[in-house]
């Protein structure tokens, strides 16, 4: 619980920084976040467990965390983002465009009508991206 790390002895399994029990490690990531380059490009940092748009283990794309803390809020499903240089690891918000792919499941002009009022209610008065 109190995040600080201590040195094991190499003769120990695995040398190195550890923590007293599995809340510390989680402390500790969240204090110095860990940037990681997939293989596709994209960046990956630690935001914690639980955090809004994580996954299991805590981990969120930047460019992902970057628009959702522009927008204050989390991103619905149907929401993406784009890199608009293609420069997956640029993730100024001036590169970033937010993306829909939602889109009505049926080809009736009623439905399609509906689905569009829906669509300017969920983003009219929002900034464009």
């Amino acid at each position: 619980m109190c995040a600080t790390p201590f040195m094991r002895f190499k003769s120990q399994i695995k040398p190195g920084v550890a923590f007293c029990s599995t809340t510390c490690v989680t402390r500790g990531s969240i204090a110095t976040p860990v940037r990681q380059t997939t293989s596709h490009g994209y960046i990956k940092t630690f935001v914690g467990r639980g955090q809004p748009g994580a996954d299991k283990s805590g981990h969120i794309f930047e460019h992902r965390h970057v628009m959702q803390h522009h927008l204050g809020r989390t991103l619905l499903p149907t929401e993406n983002v784009h890199h608009i240089n293609g420069v997956r690891a640029d993730n100024r918000i001036e590169n970033l465009e937010l993306w829909s792919r939602s889109q009505p499941c049926g080809q009736r002009v009623i439905d399609k009508l509906t689905w569009a009022r829906e669509f300017l209610a969920l983003y009219e008065g929002t900034a464009a991206f």
